[in-house]
């Protein structure tokens, strides 16, 4: 087993060398070191996954749903195994961790059909001799911090319909619960595309790195609490970032009081609340310029 970042389908550590201790939550024992990502990581990363956009986003329907059914029945295939490493670094009854793994098997399977055919509508034309249509366009490349207490399921649910969408990813796992997302990625990932997911370890200043770097263009679950304080972060991306989702943030509370009393915090609690008219997980850009769960 590879215990090394993730980055266009290759294992490689972090360029200074820098790594972390992995432990079991029961025993407290290390069982296994993992690498200690920095900025240089993160944007290499995020390149692989903006070279392999290009491609990622012309690729067929039919060729995309294949691709991501693979990962389900991979994922099938080595369940056992992968959540004995989640009971091991995560202290979790290895029967919840085994549900864990159907889920996202399930999860990609339902992703994979959608993905077929959600890419736009025709609407009624306003003038004769004419057709309206609305064309929704894949982002580019997804970051995705996933919490540690359902590493996979957690980062299913974000990097499925983010790679169905005809994006590509680079996930931050937890630092606690990284060795699943990495028995994952090598079982039952190992036919993707080069580049279109990819993974690097680390605290909160790697995820920040992610959500901070200039090339991701939407972030999902955006904060890590561990190690950056979540209202530092989310003024970051109140500041930075036009297209926020509810799954960015903690309590709103938590941010609004981590703002001073300006005008920019007034903002921010107005864009706070009008989150909740937006889809949870927004992969397309709708062609008209709106995000599609606006209406």
């Amino acid at each position: 087993m590879n215990h090394k970042n993730y980055i266009n389908n290759e294992w490689v550590d972090a360029k200074d060398g820098k790594t972390f201790d992995v432990e079991n939550p029961f025993t407290e024992e290390i069982i296994a070191q993992v690498p200690l990502s920095n900025e240089i990581d993160v944007d290499a990363a995020v390149q692989a996954a903006k070279a392999a956009w290009k491609e990622w986003k012309m690729l067929g329907s039919l060729d995309m749903r294949d691709l991501l059914r693979e990962v389900a029945v991979k994922s099938r295939a080595h369940d056992h195994e992968i959540a004995e490493i989640i009971t091991h670094e995560s202290g979790k009854p290895l029967i919840e961790c085994l549900d864990e793994i159907e889920w996202i098997a399930s999860i990609f399977e339902y992703y994979s059909e959608i993905g077929r055919d959600q890419r736009g509508r025709v609407v009624a034309p306003v003038t004769p001799r004419s057709i309206s249509m609305v064309i929704k366009e894949a982002y580019g490349v997804v970051g995705c911090i996933v919490p540690w207490n359902y590493p996979l399921l957690l980062m299913a649910w974000k990097a499925a319909p983010a790679l169905a969408a005809g994006n590509t990813v680079v996930v931050k796992p937890s630092e606690v619960t990284p060795l699943s997302i990495m028995r994952w990625l090598e079982v039952a990932c190992d036919h993707l595309p080069k580049g279109i997911l990819n993974m690097v370890t680390g605290f909160g200043a790697t995820g920040a790195a992610l959500v901070e770097h200039p090339d991701t263009d939407k972030c999902i679950n955006a904060v890590d609490h561990e190690a950056k304080p979540s209202g530092e972060v989310a003024r970051w991306l109140i500041e930075n970032r036009e297209d926020l989702t509810e799954d960015m943030f903690p309590d709103p509370a938590v941010i609004s009081s981590s703002l001073p009393e300006t005008p920019q915090r007034k903002i921010s609690n107005q864009r706070l609340l009008d989150l909740g008219i937006t889809l949870r997980y927004p992969t397309f850009r709708d062609g008209m310029g709106l995000l599609s769960g606006n209406t």
